[in-house]
């Protein structure tokens, strides 16, 4: 960790040697780097403090509140900080030491107890806010103009388009070095995709090469642009092809993620149904002898042509009649699958 500390004796102990009267500074509490061995012969051995970016001869300990301002610069790895509207002192950060697995680093204060009880108090009158990040998917059945929904068919061969937004609400920082990770599913087949961002860029994107021996699960990229209320949105879009079935295919849901340094987001993806290019037949009896006055009945059966089974729900068939269009008859599912009986009223049929 970096610390910047306030030492609160006018000349320190040996702790503390160099600097005059209160004082602040910078330094890395952790590191070996920020010690220095003295003594040995003559004396017993004792470490001091090394100070980097030190203001001395400051009126700290007087009863009174003082202003501290600090100030990280992420893309210049620049600290600084300010006390009562004095001078700006600066120190420059290496992020390294925290170990390359660290992205985030926590940060606030501590203190010390001494022989002088006093209350130490501290008050943040403006801290950094937190960007906020919101991210949508948009998944279009373009062959058939839809929206694809939680749970919705498609058919084999419909073009598919999965559009990401990203978007940026508000904050201090931008987002920036985002890393995207989406999901490929095994029955889409994807051919194209690339990012619009809101200032009018473009970047494509390579999507994963399939050797048909390891299908690639997920599309991995780098956005080359940050976000920020300058360039607010990203907008991903990938473009597939439905596989071409044999049977019903269930495509599973799954999680989109995109990290930055300062924020983490994800969406989810609907799941669906990839059917087969089905053909509907009715088979009807050819001739029907009706007694004048009596009703019609048609008597029909509903096949696919594909020979998998149904059932009766959401099934409806719209008829004519003389060119005149009878009220839709939706099949029950108390009959038979696919069993079909409309009856035509002789009012109807004897115009």
């Amino acid at each position: 960790m970096t610390v910047v500390f306030w030492g609160l004796y006018p000349r320190g102990n040996s702790f503390d040697e160099k600097p005059k009267k209160m004082h602040m500074a910078a330094s890395y509490p952790a590191s070996p780097d920020t010690y220095t061995q003295r003594g040995g012969l003559t004396s017993s051995y004792r470490f001091e403090q090394n100070h980097g970016s030190i203001a001395d001869k400051l009126p700290l300990a007087d009863g009174n509140w003082h202003h501290l301002v600090l100030k990280w610069v992420a893309s210049k790895q620049i600290m600084s900080y300010t006390l009562d509207q004095g001078p700006t002192r600066m120190t420059t950060i290496d992020t390294t030491v925290f170990g390359k697995d660290i992205r985030n680093v926590t940060w606030g204060l501590t203190s010390t107890a001494t022989t002088a009880n006093a209350r130490t108090l501290v008050v943040f009158d403006r801290l950094p806010q937190p960007i906020e990040i919101e991210s949508d998917l948009n998944v279009t059945n373009l062959t058939q103009e839809r929206t694809v929904h939680e749970g919705d068919w498609v058919h084999g061969g419909d073009e598919l388009e999965y559009e990401y937004v990203l978007s940026y609400l508000n904050g201090d920082n931008e987002w920036q070095q985002v890393k995207a990770s989406l999901p490929l599913p095994e029955q889409v087949h994807f051919s194209h995709a690339k990012i619009r961002y809101a200032d009018g860029t473009e970047e494509e994107i390579n999507l994963p090469a399939d050797d048909n021996e390891s299908l690639v699960a997920r599309l991995q990229h780098d956005l080359q642009r940050t976000l920020s209320m300058k360039n607010p949105h990203a907008y991903i879009t990938l473009i597939g092809e439905a596989a071409k079935v044999d049977r019903d295919t269930f495509v599973d849901d799954d999680m989109s993620y995109f990290e930055g340094h300062e924020m983490k987001t994800a969406t989810a993806t609907p799941h669906f149904t990839i059917t087969t290019n089905k053909t509907v037949n009715l088979t009807i009896e050819p001739l029907t002898q009706v007694k004048k006055g009596d009703p019609v009945i048609i008597k029909g059966q509903i096949k696919l042509n594909d020979g998998l089974d149904f059932d009766n729900d959401g099934m409806r068939i719209e008829y004519r009649v003389n060119g005149e269009a009878g009220e839709d008859y939706q099949l029950s599912m108390d009959d038979p699958v696919g069993y079909v009986e409309l009856k035509w009223m002789p009012k109807n049929y004897n115009r």
